[in-house]
């Protein structure tokens, strides 16, 4: 089908939204976190979280005035067709100034699902406890 979404694209684009997740998480006082000050500790200790929130923020408002990181999105420098099955895809690739970094160079969707697998962590660790 022409312009199909992958399962992995779409599991990229849901970790787009990690950033709004955070607010959320640690404004809701039912989200019932073990211990909040450790939870946030976890989320703004997590490097690969701060990046994905700069390029996501960056990209939603087409500019970052306050980056967390030196981290920046790659023009599209790449993509892939296959007629038979419909599909175009354009690469994007994360740019760091230091090329010994663990991102640079990554394609932009590998790099989505690390963070939502950080993320799924982080969340599994903190232990929920249900308040009501």
């Amino acid at each position: 089908m022409k312009g199909k979404l992958t399962a992995r694209e779409i599991a990229a684009l849901r970790a787009a939204i990690l950033p709004q997740r955070i607010d959320w998480i640690l404004n809701d006082p039912h989200f019932g976190a073990k211990s909040l000050s450790e939870l946030k500790k976890e989320i703004f200790g997590a490097r690969i979280l701060l990046v994905c929130s700069d390029l996501a923020n960056g990209t939603k408002h087409f500019r970052l005035d306050n980056p967390k990181t030196d981290i920046t999105l790659s023009s599209r420098t790449g993509f892939h067709v296959d007629p038979a099955l419909g599909i175009f895809q354009e690469h994007f690739y994360i740019i760091a100034p230091c090329t010994n970094d663990a991102f640079h160079r990554k394609e932009v969707r590998d790099f989505l699902l690390e963070c939502r697998d950080t993320w799924r962590r982080i969340i599994r660790q903190a232990l929920f406890v249900v308040r009501r």
